[in-house]
């Protein structure tokens, strides 16, 4: 939403929409699945677990060509990622599917 926001008002102004790189791959969640995930959360919580909401993965340039025809790359940013993984293997072995989330378990030595 804020993404969506944001480039709508830049796109008010009449000035190209900034994206650093076509390809880019990100996670976005709307605020009041963010809220239900929260409160959620905190009802599952025992002992150290890692609650993470599962998320629909979206390609930037696509957003952004949604938004506004106008576009500047910029270019990626020092440190900034192409992709996120939001679960690697090693967790996703120990973690419990739900339909909203992921579970992970605490790691025991």
């Amino acid at each position: 939403e804020m993404f969506l926001k944001f480039g709508m008002k830049r796109n008010g102004i009449n000035k190209p929409l900034s994206i650093t790189e076509p390809s880019m791959q990100r996670y976005f969640i709307n605020v009041n699945d963010v809220v239900d995930f929260i409160l959620n959360s905190l009802l599952l919580a025992k002992t150290g677990e890692i609650f993470i909401p599962k998320m629909k993965k979206y390609n930037i340039k696509k957003l952004a060509d949604g938004i506004s025809k106008s576009q500047r790359i910029i270019g990626l940013r020092r440190g900034e990622k192409l992709d996120e993984i939001l679960l690697n293997s090693e967790e996703k072995a120990n973690a419990l599917e739900k339909s909203d989330m992921w579970i992970i378990k605490p790691f025991k030595n």
